[in-house]
């Protein structure tokens, strides 16, 4: 009994969660879309609408997503639920573009236009307000990192291309396969080609890659704090408490950093008078008998807004009736050494709808509708320090929890210096394993991309540390508290990735715009002329009349009259 088509769809969205970390199905993404294929395949046999392979697509891309974020909907449902329509939707209206040009009969054609529209959509992932980065198909193999080590010269894009190619291809194979009986020679010459050269590049690359730098200490506090029950009702006082016994336990004369988790601190009180701040001076004299010891520390802070009325005010500002006063508010991390200065930066990426809103002067009015964590509404700032400079000439960057799905900014602060990549985050949000263990999954992608160190401090959710070839050393995710005392290497050198960014994303997005262009402009002059009067349902072609002889009926009659 054959399967109806659609469920062919259906197959490759249930691939696509069986593949996706945490689960160790990695090798299904190279075949996940083929069922799919398969289906569009049939859609152009049967000259279906578009519509019908965009919305079967659609349920595809849907399953997907949903399975592989159901941490998400554990900390928000309604923006859960927005994130994957609106991704969704346009995953499959842009599938739906390389559908027009399959149809026409335009093969290759359409796996570019696949291709390119998919890498542009995912570059855009990093660069706009609704950005959600974290279901890139080139995330999918992270939990691989010896078979992706070839990521520092292409980055994770690079991941995506491969992974759709290489479904095109076998997609291709087995197609000719069932249509002819046999295996076209050509497949069977390229798909070991195109599969086994990455993978065996990357085996030599992590078999001879050599960790780089001087060798650091670094200690990374798993304070383990429920957000919803014991965080955000704990006093600034108890909290630090915690800390700096967990600090106090584990460090040595030898530590250079200690990272605490994402708003560790969770009233940092204002920005302008940050060196003066009661906690970063007791933080200063418990660390006095380590005098080359610095904490790097998540903290919600505010800066004054100088101008402006209350209901006038942006979206992300907000306003303090006993203080009279309106502010911004940031998630942010600073560096608290002995030396005076306190180097700060914001979070850049927030999370849409959950710690901002997206494009506030036309989406303002969803502030209602989502909300965010705490009541807060961060802001970003402009006048942030990316690197935090050190007196012993070290340079290290901080990463605010979501960031870390940004490869183009890590790659963007090693470029400015950074020597070590250190990530904090406050995962109690959560409340499943799933999203902490993804999140950490991805930073060994970072530490690959930029051969940089990476160290996790986190709070609920996992903590580590990584190295240069993207190997998980030492991980804490129990459900105490704890502490990692590990040794990291500072490099300075800059891969290719590192000094270029995604430039596969740049060259994808112009791609992706001309292709999507010519689909509605161009596949009309390839159209035959009895097929473009009905666009998608393609005109029957009519068999012109045929000409009846010319009879002269009068001499038909006389004729008759003598015979008889």
């Amino acid at each position: 009994m054959k399967l109806p088509l659609p469920l062919f769809a259906i197959l490759s969205g249930l691939l696509l969660v069986l593949s996706w970390p945490p689960i160790p199905l990695g090798f299904l993404m190279l075949i996940a879309f083929v069922p799919l294929l398969f289906f569009m395949d049939a859609c152009s046999q049967q000259k279906a609408h578009a519509g019908k392979f965009i919305l079967w697509t659609f349920l595809a891309l849907l399953i997907w997503q949903v399975g592989s974020l159901i941490w998400f909907f554990g900390m928000s449902f309604k923006n859960a639920t927005l994130v994957c329509l609106i991704n969704g939707g346009a995953m499959a209206g842009l599938m739906g573009v390389a559908y027009r040009y399959y149809r026409s009969g335009k093969k290759l054609l359409a796996y570019i236009a696949w291709v390119a529209l998919w890498v542009g959509y995912e570059y855009l992932h990093l660069h706009w307000d609704l950005s959600f980065p974290l279901l890139g198909i080139g995330n999918g193999l992270s939990m691989y990192p010896t078979l992706i080590q070839w990521y520092e010269f292409t980055g994770v894009l690079g991941g995506t291309i491969w992974i759709i190619a290489v479904n095109c291809l076998l997609f291709e194979l087995f197609r000719y396969r069932l249509e002819e009986g046999t295996f076209l020679p050509k497949h069977l010459k390229t798909v070991p080609l195109v599969i086994g050269l990455p993978i065996i590049a990357s085996v030599l690359l992590y078999s001879t890659y050599e960790e780089k730098g001087k060798e650091v200490e670094v200690l990374t506090i798993h304070p383990n704090i429920d957000c919803y029950s014991e965080k955000y009702e704990m006093g600034q006082q108890e909290l630090l408490d915690i800390y700096l016994r967990l600090t106090l336990e584990q460090i040595t004369p030898q530590t250079e950093y200690i990272l605490w988790p994402e708003t560790a601190l969770t009233n940092a009180e204002w920005v302008e008078s940050l060196q003066n701040f009661a906690v970063v001076q007791q933080i200063r004299e418990k660390l006095k008998a380590y005098p080359k010891a610095k904490i790097i520390t998540g903290a919600i802070i505010y800066e004054l807004y100088q101008t402006g009325k209350p209901e006038e005010m942006p979206v992300y500002i907000s306003y303090s009736e006993p203080l009279n006063q309106s502010y911004y508010t940031y998630n942010a991390a600073f560096q608290i050494g002995q030396e005076q200065s306190v180097p700060l930066r914001s979070k850049k990426h927030l999370v849409a709808f959950e710690e901002g809103i997206p494009y506030p002067n036309v989406l303002s009015f969803l502030r209602n509708v989502s909300g965010s964590f705490g009541g807060y509404v961060f802001s970003t700032r402009e006048r942030n320090q990316d690197v935090f400079n050190a007196p012993s000439g070290h340079k290290v960057s901080p990463l605010i929890c979501y960031e870390t799905a940004f490869g183009a900014t890590a790659a963007q602060y090693v470029k400015q210096g950074a020597q070590a990549l250190f990530v904090i985050l406050n995962e109690g949000w959560y409340q499943h394993w799933q999203g902490a263990t993804q999140l950490a999954y991805i930073s060994t992608i970072r530490a690959i991309e930029t051969r940089r160190s990476v160290a996790r401090s986190s709070n609920y959710g996992v903590s580590c540390t990584i190295n240069q070839r993207g190997d998980m050393l030492a991980r804490l995710d129990e459900l105490e508290a704890g502490a990692l005392l590990s040794t990291i290497q500072l490099n300075r050198n800059l891969t290719f990735y590192a000094q270029t960014g995604d430039y596969l994303g740049v060259i994808a997005a112009f791609l992706a715009i001309l292709l999507f262009a010519w689909s509605f402009v161009g596949l009309r002059l390839w159209q035959d002329p009895m097929d473009q009067k009905g666009g998608d349902k393609a005109v029957k072609r009519r068999r012109p009349k045929a000409k009846m002889p010319k009879v002269k009926m009068g001499a038909a009659k006389r004729k008759s009259s003598k015979k008889g």
